[in-house]
């Protein structure tokens, strides 16, 4: 899809829900809706929230919560039990899942049902809208202008998506959005709806608080898509002769923690690499921040460059997506051959030894973040809305016959 030129004269006055997975949650696809969610509202728009899973704490916007016993429909009702009264106790469990899932149905198909043509759905993920359509909810002339995104690369979910089942649910959208240009190409690959780009919005920082010390920080989920367990081997490669005053901070959550304090332990560098669990304070994070760090296997566009970036600390990245190169270049950063952790350590070394480099790139950084503002991408995002609307709105006039001449 051509991006539409940006117009102030729509009268577009709907509303915005964003559905998503889980909100608010750890990772940066949660941190990214809740950042355009304020941003939205700031312009007057009225946006609410609608989350699968519960969150993890209490949202900025009204929420409608789908599946009230969350994570608990992700595993067996009679796994491993044994005896009467552990089958009694699963078939309580199952029947109160049943319960919960019709129950989530009904409150998520009216919630839609009740929204007008000039309103818009956003799914952050395809699962919101498969579960939509499991409801038995089916799109009119009166329903929602329905937008889909998905929060990373391409080449991150691409194989799934080329596989089918997912791909379909999104079959009646009216617009897709991915990242970046280059993303929005391969999607339009899979995807019958018209594929445009916006990219996440970079957090507003107060510059003057920075004062690095020598800590080198990451914020990642602690999954194996993060590779969490290169970042901790490259660092203690890079500080295994010199520079052991420096250490390495990793903020987040997640089912490999165990795994990782064990590496952490074995190669006997508990003293300078900390697994500091999540953080609800990025701002101070970055501020005392030297360098950021990101090894993951693939990205979209991650609010953790975003923020060090807008705090003025440069990244070293593996060259993993058209987000990356995006945010990082070594005009601004270090960026590394994916899965070269002789380079990466290389880098990481380099630029620790070297205050003056640290401090141009940072500065580099500052400039690349700033063409992110908020301003920037949600007129971008109402562009997108205001140009679905009109579509919309046309599309009806010529079903009925009256923009036609008689």
């Amino acid at each position: 899809m051509t991006r539409p030129e940006a117009s102030h004269t729509n009268d577009w006055t709907g509303r915005v829900v964003f559905a998503c997975p889980r909100i608010p949650e750890l990772g940066g696809g949660g941190t990214a809706t809740e950042a355009i969610t304020r941003a939205l509202i700031q312009r007057g728009v009225d946006v609410s929230h609608v989350t699968v899973n519960p969150g993890i704490r209490p949202s900025l916007v009204p929420t409608l919560t789908v599946f009230e016993m969350g994570d608990a429909h992700r595993t067996p009702s009679f796994r491993g039990t044994r005896g009467a009264r552990s089958r009694a106790r699963g078939a309580v469990t199952a029947f109160l899942k049943r319960r919960d899932r019709r129950r989530g149905l009904r409150r998520l198909r009216r919630l839609v049902d009740a929204l007008g043509p000039r309103d818009v759905v956003v799914f952050t993920n395809v699962l919101p809208k498969i579960i939509l359509d499991e409801s038995g909810y089916r799109r009119s002339e009166s329903s929602p202008i329905f937008i889909g995104q998905h929060h990373s690369t391409f080449h991150g979910a691409g194989s799934e998506w080329e596989r089918g089942p997912k791909m379909r649910h999104f079959d009646d959208i009216d617009l897709f959005l991915a990242l970046t240009d280059e993303d929005a190409e391969l999607f339009q690959t899979v995807v019958d709806a018209p594929c445009s780009s916006v990219p996440n919005i970079a957090p507003s920082m107060e510059h003057s608080r920075h004062r690095p010390g020598h800590n080198v920080v990451a914020l990642a989920r602690y999954e194996r898509e993060k590779r969490l367990d290169v970042m901790i081997e490259t660092f203690a490669a890079a500080t295994r002769h010199q520079h052991r005053d420096w250490q390495l901070h990793i903020y987040g959550d997640g089912s490999l923690r165990s795994q990782l304090e064990g590496q952490i332990r074995q190669l006997n560098i508990d003293d300078r690499v900390r697994l500091m669990g999540p953080t609800d304070d990025v701002e101070e994070v970055m501020s005392t921040a030297a360098l950021n760090l990101l090894t993951s296997e693939f990205e979209g566009f991650p609010m953790s460059v975003l923020e060090a970036s807008a705090m003025g600390v440069p990244t070293i990245a593996f060259d993993c997506s058209p987000g990356i190169r995006a945010l990082v270049s070594h005009e601004s950063g270090a960026l590394v051959a994916p899965g070269d952790l002789a380079a990466f350590s290389v880098e990481l070394g380099r630029l620790i030894a070297d205050d003056q480099l640290r401090e141009r790139l940072g500065s580099a950084a500052r400039h690349v973040a700033a063409t992110y503002s908020s301003d920037v991408v949600v007129d971008r995002w109402l562009t997108y809305i205001h140009e679905c609307d009109r579509r919309r709105r046309e599309s009806v006039r010529l079903d009925t016959g009256t923009g036609a001449s008689s």
